[in-house]
């Protein structure tokens, strides 16, 4: 299969493996149609206990990185992180950002905090956790990019 397959969660029902029911949540960037993928995956499993369900269908989409809201991500993160790169990535994980991207609406992940090595390995996971101070600079990048775009000055509080 000539797409990129994220494993996205493994679970199974009883931590004591008394139940005989597991689950694994593939995300998947075609390349071939969904029936396709769904075929190789099934012959490469080629077990007839396993039940292949799709439980998501959307297409893949992406945001341009030549508008103005990319622009100005990019400008406002390397002035308040100095040296900072800005570029697109592709996410394993979920986003209701398809929705807008549907109507014609550019969606970007855009998260402005600092993650020290440290913290990477707990996003999303036990002990999820971010330092109090790069939360609070996160939260002001935040609200002045949302002004600066919308076209109004922010008050101090």
């Amino acid at each position: 299969m000539g797409e990129t397959n994220n494993v996205e969660r493994l679970r199974r029902n009883d931590p004591k493996g008394r139940d005989s029911e597991a689950e694994s949540r593939l995300s998947n960037e075609l390349v071939a149609t969904r029936r396709e993928f769904v075929t190789a995956l099934a012959s490469r499993i080629a077990d007839e206990h396993v039940k292949i369900e799709e439980i998501m269908l959307f297409a893949p989409a992406e945001s341009s990185t030549d508008t103005p809201l990319y622009r100005l991500l990019a400008a406002k993160s390397r002035e308040h992180y100095p040296g900072a790169g800005v570029l697109p990535a592709v996410s394993t994980g979920f986003t209701d950002s398809h929705f807008f991207r549907e109507i014609g609406i550019a969606s970007y992940g855009y998260g402005p905090f600092l993650l020290p090595e440290a913290t990477l390995g707990s996003v999303h996971g036990n002990n999820e956790r971010i330092v109090i101070e790069n939360f609070h600079k996160g939260v002001a990048l935040m609200r002045e990019i949302v002004a600066e775009f919308a076209g109004i000055t922010l008050t101090e509080e």
